[in-house]
């Protein structure tokens, strides 16, 4: 069984931990049969911050999607506009 509001809730804490304007991170969720995109805003300041250095710190928050979605048996992907 899938825990999309568990991995919604994780994603958004783990941003809100790295940016530094915290009450302008949403995490929205788009949800289909077998995948889910997770669409992460947050201030135009703080993209820098999200994506870390040579994008390292959205490689690490994909890492964990991919191992949450392997054991829920669901793709997750995340995209950062910005």
């Amino acid at each position: 069984m899938s825990t999309d509001p568990d991995v919604r809730h994780m994603v958004e804490t783990l941003v809100r931990a790295v940016v530094d304007e915290e009450d302008r991170v949403q995490v929205l969720e788009c949800r289909g049969m077998r995948s889910s995109l997770l669409e992460v805003h947050t201030s135009a300041r703080d993209v820098g911050r999200l994506l870390g250095r040579n994008g390292c710190l959205a490689d690490a928050i994909r890492v964990l999607l991919r191992g949450i979605g392997g054991k829920n048996n669901h793709n997750y992907h995340i995209d950062m506009p910005g």
